[in-house]
């Protein structure tokens, strides 16, 4: 009897088990069938969108159209579709085509495709082709499609500004190219024709002005503030040149002499090229990691002005100071007469005006947005968040490009070394011993 009773028991137990066992497998498969989780454990996420990239999927509500002009190429196709299939996860209602560029060229032509491999991005109305396939530049196009704020970005002109059509390294064609890869149009203008600015659809850029402004240009300028325009004032060493008025009117003055920082020494050579490692309390640079990097700049001081609220957005350490003296070397801080840290370097003003938020940033450099410095350290980023909050776009920030440390080995030159001697003596040697004492172990 209890022999029985033992095989009942075990019998028991199998068939609960074989049942549980049967029920967790269905289960399984019902939570894979309707659930779906995805884990990225490389280095850089390079198999997945980056934040910013969802957040900006989750702004467009409508459905978006990529057609690849792709000929039948697997390789290329595999890598789009592995691309595009990120954003799918997120954006269901992405749409992918694939058209051989070689069987419909009238379709091809029409859609401006230059090169085999471009894609063209269809959102509501609008279109744009990406010649590079990576999220860098699908994610600027979408930002660019789904812009809905102010889009022309005006560029004061005729009084030795910067040039946004200009190569030099003073100029600013790597920051107008940035702007319109990112749907915003580009122009100059100097403020002498008969029609003044709109302040409702374009951002004022006015970039170290080397000669005195007329009052007409002066004039169009205050009008443009009253009236409610966006202002981005790039303010270097030297004379503002009639804009004086303008400064008093934002309750913004210019220090004189220039910003040093020992600090900055030991990261760029010079004292006066600040590195900025933290950043104020302004929305622009909110969650700003990197450090940015202001040749030369310029301290300012502000005054509280009514209806405005000024918020700081660049400033030194406090080991840094205001010096009257010359020369790029670490200076002497000289008690009375120059004027001691954290010295204030930019800062953004708000305001209601006319139903919409005011925006305008005065900036003591124009270096860190030129041609020369546009690439250093954090400068980019910082400039494209700066552009995005002028114009009303706060979400559709710089996607960084993420590179894939782990696909590379980067080795020394004792590391080389190492191993090469390693393969070539080590292993030989390594190889003869074995011989030599599998044959002595035989012979004895």
């Amino acid at each position: 009897m209890p022999q029985s009773r033992r095989r009942f028991g075990l019998r028991l137990a199998s068939a609960s088990f074989t049942t549980l066992f049967l029920a967790a497998i269905f289960v399984l498969m019902w939570v894979t069938a309707h659930y779906r989780a995805e884990f990225d454990w490389t280095t850089t996420g390079r198999n997945s969108l980056s934040a910013p990239s969802v957040a900006l999927l989750r702004r467009l509500h409508r459905p978006v159209e990529i057609r690849a002009f792709v000929a039948n190429d697997a390789s290329a196709r595999g890598h789009i579709r592995r691309l595009i299939g990120r954003y799918r996860r997120v954006k269901h209602n992405i749409h992918l085509t694939f058209i051989n560029p070689n069987l419909h060229p009238g379709l091809t032509r029409r859609a401006g495709i230059q090169f085999n491999g471009e894609l063209q991005i269809i959102y509501g109305k609008r279109r744009q082709t990406v010649s590079q396939i990576t999220e860098q530049a699908v994610t600027n196009a979408l930002a660019s499609l789904g812009r809905r704020g102010m889009r022309q970005i005006v560029f004061l002109s005729g009084n030795g500004e910067r040039n946004p059509g200009g190569s030099a390294a003073y100029d600013l064609s790597g920051l107008a190219q940035q702007l319109r890869s990112r749907g915003l149009l580009i122009r100059s203008a100097s403020l002498t024709g008969a029609h003044p600015l709109s302040p409702h659809n374009a951002l004022l850029v006015i970039a170290n002005p080397k000669v005195d402004l007329l009052p007409g240009q002066v004039q169009q300028i205050q009008h443009f503030i009253t009236e409610g325009g966006g202002l981005l004032w790039l303010q270097g060493h030297g004379r503002l040149h009639g804009l004086r008025s303008v400064a008093d009117r934002l309750g913004v003055s210019f220090l004189p002499g220039k910003t040093v920082d020992p600090a900055s020494q030991l990261l760029e050579g010079r004292a006066d090229y600040i590195a900025i490692l933290r950043y104020g309390p302004s929305p622009v640079v909110r969650g700003l990691q990197l450090i940015s990097v202001l040749p030369e700049a310029r301290g300012l001081r502000t005054r509280k002005v009514p209806g405005w609220h000024t918020t700081t957005l660049l400033d030194t350490d406090p080991g840094a100071w205001e010096s009257t003296a010359h020369g790029p070397g670490v200076l002497r801080f000289q008690k009375g007469r120059d004027i001691p840290g954290p010295i204030v370097l930019g800062v953004t003003l708000e305001r209601r005006k006319n139903g919409h938020r005011q925006r305008i940033a005065v900036i003591g450099d124009g270096n860190f947005v030129a041609n020369g410095f546009l690439g250093a350290a954090g400068n980019l980023e910082l400039s494209m968040n700066l552009f995005n909050w002028l114009t009303h776009e706060d979400a559709f920030i710089n996607i960084p490009t993420r590179t894939s440390p782990d696909m590379r080995l980067t080795l020394s030159r004792k590391e080389q070394m190492w191993i090469a001697l390693a393969f070539l003596v080590g292993l030989p040697l390594l190889f003869a011993l074995t011989g030599f004492r599998v044959w002595w172990r035989r012979r004895s």
